[in-house]
C-alpha cells in the first residue's frame, strides 16, 4: 500500500499475504477492534465483472461536484497502490499509510487466522474514511460481492451491479449464474438495487434476490440514451431529460456506465443527497480514469486499455470498430494465466496485424512465449517481446501515422508500460517540427503535440526582466503547470512557521534548539506534497490533507520566510520536493529558488536578462500602477545597488549551466520576450526529438 519500493514495509507490502480466501470473519474482527467505523458510514457499494472502476469514478466526480466529501475505494491499483484509496479525487498520503499500519498492526500479527492484503487494506480504508468524515463512500468490490471483504458493510444507499460476464470462473463458477448470484451478494434488506442490463440471465438472478429481499430493482433505459456524438475524446449523449451531456472517459461503453451512474444519482437524491442536474454534467464531463481508452497519442494512435475478459474485450473493440474502421492495428499484450486468453485471441483474431506478446511483472502472469504460440495458433501474426526493450516504442515506429497500437489484457500491465506510454517519441515528421515552430501555429496544434511528454521548463533572471511573465505564457502556451518557486519556499516557510511558533525567534537568534530540530524532522517526515493544476495553470499545493495554496501564501517576500527556508533541513526538503514535482508534472518553474538538483532535470534552461535602465523602467510603471510614492532614478538606483555592486546575490545556478540559454529583453517588449522564449524552447524540444 506504499507508493514505491522503497517505502515502509509491514503488513501492506507483505507478499505472504496477497492471497485469496473466502469469508468475512477476518475483516469483521479487524473492523471490530477499530471500533467498526463502517457503521457511521453511508454507501454506495459496487459489484460487477467489467465497468465498476468507471463507474465508480464518474459517480465520484459527481458526488464532488454537489460539495460532498466522497471517499473512493477502488481496485486493483493501476500504477501504485495509494491510488485505491482516494477522497474527492486526491490519493491517500505516505504519511497517512504510515499512521493506518501502525493502528492495524497489532491487531493484524495477533490474528489466529491470518487476514489478507485485500481485507487489511479495505479495513484501513473504511477507519480512514471514517476518521476523515466523508459524507458517502463510493465502495468498490474486489472479486464477486457475497464473500468479498468490502461486504462487511451493513445496507448501502445503493447496491449497484454492473455488466456481468464470465470471470473469476474458479472463484465464482462456471456460469453466468453463478456469478451474477455472488455478485448479487452485496444486495442487504433496506439498500434500492440498479443492475446494468444487457443480460437476461444475469437479470433474473439478480430480480429473484431483490424480490426476496424485498428491495427495488432498476436497470437504466436504453431506449432512453441516444449518443449524440463519439470520439476518442469522449462522447455526447440524451439520457432521458438531460441532452447534451459530455462524458469525458472515452469508449462507446461508457456511455451504458454513465445511464448506470445517473440512475444512482437518481436513488442517493432520494435519500437526501443535494445532487443538481449541472453536477452530474461536471461530474461526467470531468471525470478522469487511467487505463481505460488512454489515449497516448494520436500520431500514431496508442491506447492503453486493461480490458482482461472477453466482455471487456469486447466492449474495447466496438469502440475500436467504431474510430479507427480500417487502420492498421498492433496489439501489445500481457495477460493473467487464470484469464479465458484463448477467448480474447480469438476476438482478435481477424482484427490486429500483429501482436507482441509481452509477460506482465506479476507472479500470474501468462508466460509470453506461451501467449505468443496461442496467439499464432489463432492466425495471428506473433511473436514475445519486453516492455523494458522499449516495444512499445518500436510497435509504434512501425505503424506509420495512420495505425493504432493497442497496449492491452491487464491493468497490472499499466505500470510497467506507462513510462514508455508517457514519453513515446511521436513527434518523428519532421514537417510537423517546422509547422511547430512557425508563428502560425494554432493552441490546438500546439496542445497534441506536447501533451504526451513530460517535460519541464526553467526559468530565471533578475527582477524586471520578464521571467515570470514569460514563464506564464509560455504555461499557457504548452498547456502545462507554472510553478512560482519563490512562492513555494515562501508558502512551506510560513507553513513551518505556523506549525512550530517558536522556530522564527531561534533563526533570528541564529541558534535552532536540539528540540526544535527534532520537531522540523518529525514535521518534514510526515509532509506529504502535492502541486496539482486546475484549467489556468494556477497552482494549488498540498502539504499534508491541507491545501495551503490560498491560506498560508503571501505575495510579499518575507524576511522570517526567507531565514526559515535557509534552515538546511527546510531546504533540502525544498529541493526534494521540486524534484518531486518535476518528475511528476509538465511545468514551467519560474524564480531564482530553483535547486542546483532539480536543473540537470530541466528540459530547457532560459534565462532572462536586462539592462539596468530597461529593469527599472518596467519596475517603475509596476509600482506606479500600484500607486507606490517612487521615481525612476530611485528604482534604478536600488537596482544597481542590488544586482551590480559589490554586494549583488550569488550569481544565479541556472545562469551557470552550460546549457543555460541566455534571453536579453532589453530591446524586446512582453510580447516579442513571450515569442523568443516559445522558439528557445520549439528549438530545444526539436533538437531532442519531442
Amino acid at each position: 500500500m506504499t507508493a514505491d519500493a522503497n517505502a515502509n514495509t509491514g503488513i501492506f507490502t507483505d507478499e505472504k499475504r496477497r492471497i485469496t480466501k473466502p469469508g468475512l470473519s477476518r475483516t469483521r474482527r479487524l473492523l471490530r477492534l477499530l471500533g467498526d467505523p463502517q457503521k457511521q458510514l453511508k454507501f454506495v457499494h459496487v459489484a460487477g465483472t467489467n465497468g465498476k472502476g468507471s463507474f465508480c469514478c464518474m459517480l465520484s466526480f459527481i458526488l464532488g461536484s454537489a460539495g460532498l466529501k466522497v471517499g473512493t475505494y477502488t481496485s486493483p491499483a493501476v500504477a501504485h497502490v495509494r491510488e485505491r484509496i482516494k477522497i474527492n479525487g486526491r490519493e491517500i498520503s505516505e504519511r497517512d499509510v504510515k499512521k493506518l499500519e501502525k493502528r492495524l498492526e497489532p491487531f493484524v500479527k495477533s490474528a489466529k487466522d491470518a487476514p489478507t492484503s485485500f481485507e487489511i487494506e479495505t479495513a484501513a480504508a473504511l477507519l480512514y474514511f471514517y476518521e476523515k468524515k466523508c459524507d458517502i463512500v463510493v465502495l468498490e468490490a474486489g472479486m464477486g460481492g457475497k464473500d468479498d471483504a468490502t461486504n462487511v458493510i451493513g445496507a448501502p444507499a445503493a447496491a449497484v451491479i454492473m455488466n456481468i460476464g464470465l470471470d473469476h470462473i474458479k472463484e465464482l463458477g462456471p456460469a453466468v449464474r453463478d456469478i451474477a448470484a455472488n455478485k448479487a451478494g452485496i444486495i442487504k434488506r433496506g439498500t434500492k438495487v440498479v443492475f446494468y442490463g444487457g443480460n437476461n440471465e444475469a437479470a433474473e438472478v439478480i430480480k429473484a434476490v431483490c424480490r426476496a429481499k424485498r428491495v427495488p430493482y432498476r436497470e437504466p433505459d436504453r431506449q432512453a440514451l441516444e449518443i449524440k456524438k463519439a470520439g476518442v475524446n469522449g462522447s455526447v449523449i440524451d439520457y432521458g431529460d438531460l441532452k447534451n451531456v459530455k462524458i469525458g472517459l472515452a469508449g462507446l461503453h461508457q456511455t451504458e456506465n454513465a445511464a448506470c451512474v445517473i440512475e444512482t444519482v437518481k436513488i442517493l437524491r432520494r435519500e437526501g443527497l443535494a445532487i443538481s442536474d449541472e453536477d452530474v454534467r461536471k461530474g461526467l464531463r470531468n471525470a478522469k480514469w487511467p487505463a481505460r481508452f488512454e489515449i497516448f497519442s494520436k500520431n500514431p494512435t496508442v491506447i492503453y486499455d486493461g480490458a482482461h475478459n472477453v466482455n471487456g474485450v469486447e466492449n474495447l473493440f466496438r469502440s475500436v470498430d467504431a474510430f479507427f474502421n480500417g487502420r492498421k492495428i498492433t496489439v501489445v499484450m500481457g495477460v493473467m494465466a487464470d484469464k479465458d486468453h484463448k477467448g480474447i485471441l480469438k476476438l482478435l483474431a481477424g482484427r490486429v496485424g500483429r501482436l507482441y506478446a509481452v509477460c506482465p511483472e506479476n507472479p500470474r502472469s501468462l508466460p509470453a512465449e506461451v501467449l505468443k504460440e496461442e496467439a499464432e495458433a489463432a492466425g495471428i501474426d506473433a511473436e514475445t517481446a519486453k516492455i523494458g526493450d522499449n516495444i512499445i516504442e518500436k510497435a509504434a515506429g512501425e505503424l506509420g501515422r495512420d495505425g493504432v497500437l493497442l497496449v492491452m489484457g491487464s491493468l497490472y500491465l499499466y505500470k510497467e508500460a506507462l513510462p514508455h506510454l508517457k514519453q513515446l517519441k511521436h513527434l518523428n515528421d519532421p514537417e510537423n517540427l517546422k509547422n511547430l515552430k512557425s508563428n502560425n501555429n494554432t493552441e490546438k496544434d500546439m496542445e497534441k503535440r506536447t501533451a504526451d511528454r513530460i517535460f519541464n521548463i526553467a526559468i530565471d533572471g533578475p527582477s524586471g526582466a520578464g521571467k515570470s511573465t514569460v514563464a506564464k505564457a509560455l504555461a499557457k502556451k504548452f498547456k502545462i503547470g507554472y510553478l512560482d518557486t519563490g512562492a513555494m519556499y515562501r508558502t512551506v516557510a510560513l507553513f513551518m512557521d505556523r506549525k512550530l511558533p517558536q522556530l522564527a525567534g531561534e533563526v533570528e537568534a541564529g541558534t535552532i534548539t536540539p528540540e526544535t530540530e527534532k520537531m522540523i524532522d518529525a514535521l518534514l517526515e510526515e509532509c506529504d506534497v502535492r502541486v496539482e493544476y486546475d484549467e489556468n495553470s494556477a497552482q494549488h499545493m498540498y502539504i499534508g490533507d491541507e491545501d495551503v495554496s490560498g491560506k498560508i501564501r503571501t505575495p510579499l517576500i518575507s524576511m522570517e520566510a526567507s531565514k526559515v527556508s535557509a534552515v538546511p533541513s527546510v531546504r533540502v526538503f525544498l529541493v526534494d520536493m521540486q524534484r518531486k514535482i518535476g518528475a511528476q508534472n509538465s511545468i514551467v518553474m519560474d524564480g531564482r529558488d530553483i535547486g542546483t538538483h532539480v536543473l540537470p532535470n530541466a528540459t530547457v534552461k532560459i534565462y532572462l536578462t536586462a539592462s539596468a535602465e530597461e529593469r527599472a523602467k518596467r519596475r517603475f510603471l509596476e509600482l506606479k500602477e500600484k500607486n507606490t510614492d517612487t521615481d525612476y532614478e530611485t528604482v534604478l538606483r536600488e537596482i544597481i545597488e542590488r544586482d551590480y555592486g559589490d554586494s549583488h546575490r550569488a550569481v544565479s545556478p541556472l545562469r551557470q549551466a552550460e546549457d543555460a540559454i541566455v534571453l536579453d529583453t532589453t530591446d524586446l517588449d512582453l510580447e516579442q520576450s513571450k515569442l523568443a522564449a516559445e522558439k528557445i524552447v520549439l528549438d530545444r524540444l526539436a533538437e531532442l526529438g519531442m
